[in-house]
């Protein structure tokens, strides 16, 4: 196996802070105030996956405290994300939500949805530089799948652009590599002969490579 070598360990020895139950809190709390009429809403042990060891919170005021500032949402896609924007960008229903409802100003970064996490973390950085920001307002990276990765490249390949995020979210990241990828790694060229993406380009034919769980987790 091409894999490196992983040490499994507890939350606590490792330094993670174990949020999950603060956040259910949260999240729940919110979705009860002001997210039961939305299209797709759901209950809430419906919406967060609950493992075995998740801890329980009783802090009855935790959505009541708001933020003294704006945050902006910056969502970045996950592979061929690019390609089929025409079709679905991922969120956008979200996004108009929070824009209407709740005034923020968020957006949807498109890197290139065939290249690899390198090529589009230097993306990022150049439009992060280039993005204006409102006094007070505060960003939030939010990755999605492939975008997930193409973040974490940003923010180890480029320090400097650290201190301009305030957060950094993941949703169905993928941090540690796909077995999907791992399979596709070797028969990919022959998909895309079948199956051409003319919308969008590949600058370094790494974008399967970026998801496979040797690359990701060495």
């Amino acid at each position: 196996m091409n894999d490196p070598a992983l040490i499994l360990t507890t939350l606590s020895a490792a330094g993670i802070a174990d949020g999950r139950s603060r956040f259910r809190e949260i999240f729940c709390e919110i979705r009860n105030d002001h997210g039961t009429g939305l299209p797709d809403d759901r209950p809430c042990e419906d919406s967060l996956w609950r493992l075995g060891d998740e801890s329980t919170s009783h802090n009855a005021t935790a959505a009541s405290v708001q933020p003294a500032f704006r945050l902006k949402p910056i969502i970045i896609p996950g592979i061929f994300g690019e390609c089929f924007q025409d079709v679905a960008r991922p969120f956008s229903d979200a996004l108009q939500h929070l824009r209407s409802a709740h005034g923020y100003d968020g957006e949807i970064f498109m890197v290139s949805g065939r290249s690899g996490s390198d090529y589009n973390a230097r993306q990022i950085r150049d439009a992060l530089r280039s993005m204006p920001v409102q006094d007070g307002e505060k960003l939030v990276l939010i990755g999605y799948s492939k975008g997930t990765a193409d973040i974490l490249h940003a923010l180890v390949n480029y320090p400097e652009i650290q201190n301009t995020i305030y957060a950094f979210v993941s949703i169905a990241g993928a941090v540690g590599g796909s077995p999907i990828a791992d399979s596709l790694v070797e028969t990919y060229g022959t998909f895309l002969e079948h199956i051409p993406l003319s919308t969008c380009a590949s600058y370094d034919d790494g974008e399967v490579e970026s998801l496979t769980t040797s690359y990701r987790q060495a």
